[in-house]
């Protein structure tokens, strides 16, 4: 991640940039662990609203475009798999069958 000046931000400024994205997006910071750097943008966990329910693609969409412009995403969640390349759901099926959409 860099500013506007082109200068390196340190991890805590990342960090922060990330935090607030996450919340513009209403996600459950409880769920998820993230960390960032200038470069990278590493997500494990669960990815929820703050309600408690998954986010639905759209919104989806927009996280990953919002986060992408700060660094490359690495994530190993629960229910996503995200990247700039990919994005895909993996949840489960009424008879708790893992899918993949």
């Amino acid at each position: 991640m860099r500013s506007k000046k082109n200068k390196k931000l340190s991890k805590a400024q990342c960090n922060k940039i990330v935090r607030t994205i996450l919340l513009r997006h209403n996600i459950d910071l409880s769920k998820i662990h993230f960390s960032a750097t200038n470069k990278f943008i590493y997500m494990s966990g669960t990815l929820l609203k703050s309600n408690g329910y998954d986010l639905p693609a759209h919104a989806i969409l927009e996280l990953v475009k919002e986060l992408s412009e700060h660094g490359y995403i690495r994530s190993e969640l629960q229910n996503w798999f995200l990247s700039e390349e990919r994005i895909s759901y993996i949840g489960k099926t009424d008879d708790g069958r893992k899918i993949a959409v």
